[in-house]
């Protein structure tokens, strides 16, 4: 079983099975402190899940908070700051649905 992201609707996953649609997905930071504000960013209320379950997904942070192009290591003080509040500026538009396409296969 692979991780999946926690930001809110956003439905990439890390599987070991190799599924297409399978994205790089980060573990929450080992320390406390950091770990409290990726929490901050991206868990949402009432969340209920164990987050050792979860981490956050390549598409929440920018080109520079990776170490290489490969885009697989996150430099030692990342953030995940992209689409945080897509999903509910989304909502409050009426749009019907979120992440149609899934940005981290590649090729798209």
């Amino acid at each position: 079983m692979g991780r999946r992201c926690v930001v809110w609707n956003c439905r990439n996953s890390k599987s070991y099975y190799k599924q297409p649609l399978s994205c790089p997905v980060h573990s929450f930071p080992h320390d406390l402190e950091f770990r409290g504000l990726w929490i901050q960013l991206t868990v949402p209320e009432n969340f209920g899940h164990n987050i050792k379950n979860y981490g956050v997904c390549q598409l929440h942070f920018q080109d520079d908070d990776y170490t290489n192009e490969s885009k697989l290591r996150l430099v030692k003080h990342a953030l995940p700051s992209k689409l945080l509040n897509k999903a509910v500026n989304m909502l409050q538009s009426n749009n019907a649905s979120l992440m149609h396409e899934n940005p981290c296969v590649q090729g798209k």
